[in-house]
C-alpha cells in the first residue's frame, strides 16, 4: 500500500480518505501566523459523488487508491447495467448504469473503452469528449435558416434531445460535445 504525503496532493489524484475512495479536486496550502502549515483540501468522492471538505497537517499522509485500467469492450445493456468483455480474459461484466452516470449515453455497442477499477468496482469509463450520432426525429429545416442563431429540438439517436440549428434535419449526422451535451457540429 503506497502512501501519499499532502505535500503530493494535486487536482485528480486518487487517494483513500477515511476507507472511502476519494479524487482530489483541489488543495491549497495555508500556513498561518500562528501554529502548523496545514493543507485545506476539497476532494469528491467517487462512490456516491458527494464533494467534501478536509483539512491536514503538513506531513500527514493518506493511502493512494491501487486503480486498475484496463480495456473493455461494451456488448450491450441488460435491464439496469451495462455489460462488458475483458479483451484480455474474455470474461463478462456487468456495470450498474447509474455508477456510470451520463456516460452510459454515449457508449456504442462494440466499442472499446478504458474502464477503471478498484476493489472489482468501478470507478470510471472513458469515453471520448465529441461522438457523432445520427438525428432520427427533428421538426424540418428551411433552406435560408443559417442567419439566426435560433435552435429547435432533436431527438439523438440514442435518445438523448439536444438542441440544434434549423438547417439541421432528420437523418443528418451531427458532432456532440458529451460533456454537456450540446450541438458542436455537422459531421464530415
Amino acid at each position: 500500500m503506497a502512501m501519499i504525503s499532502t505535500n503530493e496532493f494535486r487536482p485528480g489524484l486518487k487517494v483513500l480518505i477515511e476507507n472511502e475512495l476519494c479524487e482530489i479536486v483541489d488543495n491549497q496550502f495555508h500556513k498561518p501566523g500562528k501554529g502548523q502549515a496545514v493543507m485545506r483540501v476539497k476532494y469528491r468522492s467517487l462512490l456516491t459523488g458527494r464533494v467534501l471538505d478536509k483539512t491536514f497537517k503538513t506531513g500527514e499522509s493518506v493511502e493512494k487508491a491501487d486503480i486498475s485500467t484496463s480495456n473493455m469492450q461494451y456488448l450491450y445493456k441488460e435491464s439496469n447495467s451495462a455489460v462488458f468483455m475483458d479483451l484480455n480474459s474474455y470474461e463478462q461484466i456487468n456495470f450498474d448504469l447509474e455508477v456510470m452516470g451520463y456516460k452510459s449515453l454515449w457508449i456504442k455497442e462494440g466499442e472499446t473503452y478504458e474502464i477503471a477499477l478498484w476493489e472489482n468496482t468501478l470507478v470510471s469509463v472513458d469515453i471520448d469528449t465529441f461522438v457523432e450520432i445520427e438525428i432520427i426525429e427533428t421538426e424540418p429545416g428551411f433552406k435560408g435558416d443559417t442567419t439566426t442563431n435560433t435552435l429547435k429540438s432533436a431527438k439523438l439517436a440514442n435518445g438523448v434531445e439536444v438542441k440544434v440549428p434549423l438547417f439541421i434535419d432528420q437523418g443528418d449526422v451531427i458532432k456532440i460535445d458529451t460533456r454537456n451535451n450540446e450541438y458542436q457540429s455537422r459531421a464530415k
